[in-house]
């Protein structure tokens, strides 16, 4: 009698998540093993990093590596705020927590 791993039956689907701006909705990809490696890597590259430019650069990067569909058009429109907001619901933080952040990096690109 063969074995079966039935992954279908034992994962539950993750939940569909979207992101509405203008009344258009953008899909949020999984977070998959390869997204997981190079977002970490993204992530420890930026640790020590001073540069706010470069900073949103790889925020921008991380909001089209997980919403494609956006374009990066419509993300150098938004307030630092919406992107903050933006990257803390791709990365499923609270978005309370999200709105802290928006304001210290609203901060620090203003000095």
């Amino acid at each position: 009698m063969a074995k079966i791993l039935n992954l279908d039956k034992l994962v539950p689907q993750a939940e569909i998540r979207e992101l509405s701006v203008g009344g258009v909705s953008h899909p949020i990809l999984e977070m998959t093993v390869k997204n997981f490696i190079e977002t970490t890597k993204a992530a420890q590259a930026l640790e020590a990093e001073t540069d706010v430019v470069k900073q949103l650069e790889a925020t921008i990067a991380l909001i089209l590596r997980f919403v494609p569909s956006i374009g990066r058009e419509a993300l150098d429109a938004f307030s630092l705020e919406r992107l903050a907001q933006i990257v803390a619901f791709v990365r499923g933080e609270d978005l309370d927590a999200a709105q802290a952040a928006a304001v210290s990096q609203t901060e620090a690109a203003g000095k």
